[in-house]
């Protein structure tokens, strides 16, 4: 998936053609000030929109073993900025009870321990690919999220509703889970 291309598909959405002729989607200046900012609103949502899809539809996981000796301070295991602590789990698969106390996790001393935790997506920039949705999630789906957060920062709440519609209609669409189709064997007479 990429980041030029979901813009692309909101610039249509929205009527804004116009923008997608910038230098700025092939990574050069762009002396039109009003273009800049339209297109950095753009990229804005389509960060605040892969924040959302990882908070609401399907999140990015990650683990890692540490030891529990002292105080786990995640920081300096992860680059990622934690959302959520998924589970605490001994190298056998045992679960361990653990508490969080401001940036770092307490648990008893078993050794070493496996950490599984979601996070937030990195941002991206223009000319980008988003690789952790790219087989998930088409960039016209992820394009009617960025259009809907462009609505709402704009202040039109009416085309920002529709688009958010349209948006969950589609996630919903991708989240239900596919059943094999069984037809019954029949007989000829």
């Amino acid at each position: 998936m990429k980041v030029n291309k979901i813009i692309e598909y909101a610039c249509v959405m929205l009527d804004k053609e116009d923008l997608m002729g910038s230098p700025i989607l092939l990574g050069q200046e762009d002396s039109d000030e009003e273009r800049k900012k339209e297109l950095t609103l753009l990229l804005k949502c389509v960060n605040y929109t892969m924040i959302k899809l990882v908070t609401h539809y399907k999140p990015l996981v990650s683990s890692m073993t540490v030891s529990t000796s002292e105080p786990i301070a995640m920081r300096e295991h992860t680059e990622h900025i934690i959302h959520n602590i998924l589970s605490v789990k001994t190298l056998a698969g045992a679960s361990v009870e653990y508490s969080i106390q401001e940036d770092k996790i307490l648990c008893p001393n078993v050794g070493q321990v496996v950490i599984k935790y979601s996070y937030y997506p990195k941002e991206v920039a223009f000319g980008e690919d988003i690789t952790y949705y790219a087989e998930d999630i088409h960039e016209q789906i992820v394009a009617l999220s960025v259009v809907s957060d462009y609505y709402f920062i704009k202040g039109f709440e009416e085309e920002m509703n529709r688009y958010d519609e349209e948006f969950q209609k589609a996630i919903a669409n991708i989240a239900r889970k596919k059943s094999e189709i069984y037809i019954k064997p029949r007989r000829w007479v």
